[in-house]
C-alpha cells in the first residue's frame, strides 16, 4: 500500500471537487452551445446534474472506503508492533530474572562453601 500520508489524503477530497467542478462547467458550457430548444436543454441539465451527483457520491464512497481500509491497515500494524514490543520486553524481562536467579544460587552456593571452609578451619584448630 506504500507509506501513509495523511496530506497526500487531506488532498484527494479537494482534488475531486476540482474534477467535478471542472466537469460540470465543461458539461454547462456544452449544454449552453448546444442548438436544443430550453426544455431539451433543462432536461439535459438535469440529466447530467443528476449523473454527476451519482458519480461523486461513488468517488466519495470509494475514497471512504480506502481510507477506512487504511485507517485499518495502520490500526493493525500498530497493534501487531505493540505486540511485538509487548513480547521483547517479556523475554527480556523472563531472561533478566533467569540471570537473576542464577547469580543468587551461585552467591548461595559460595556462601554455603564459606561456611563450609569456616566451620572446617575451627576444627582444625
Amino acid at each position: 500500500m506504500g507509506h501513509y500520508s495523511a496530506d497526500r489524503h487531506m488532498e484527494m477530497p479537494n482534488t475531486i471537487g476540482l474534477m467535478m467542478a471542472a466537469a460540470a462547467a465543461g458539461a454547462l458550457t456544452a449544454l449552453l452551445l448546444a442548438p436544443k430548444r430550453g426544455t431539451e436543454l433543462r432536461e439535459d441539465m438535469r440529466m447530467r446534474a443528476q449523473d454527476m451527483r451519482l458519480r461523486a457520491m461513488r468517488k466519495r464512497e470509494d475514497v471512504q472506503e480506502k481510507m477506512s481500509q487504511g485507517v485499518e491497515t495502520m490500526r493493525t500494524k500498530a497493534q501487531d508492533a505493540a505486540d511485538s514490543a509487548r513480547s521483547t520486553v517479556d523475554k527480556a524481562a523472563d531472561k533478566t530474572k533467569e540471570t537473576a536467579d542464577k547469580a543468587a544460587d551461585k552467591a548461595q552456593e559460595a556462601s554455603e562453601r564459606t561456611s563450609n571452609r569456616t566451620r572446617s578451619t575451627r576444627s582444625d584448630t
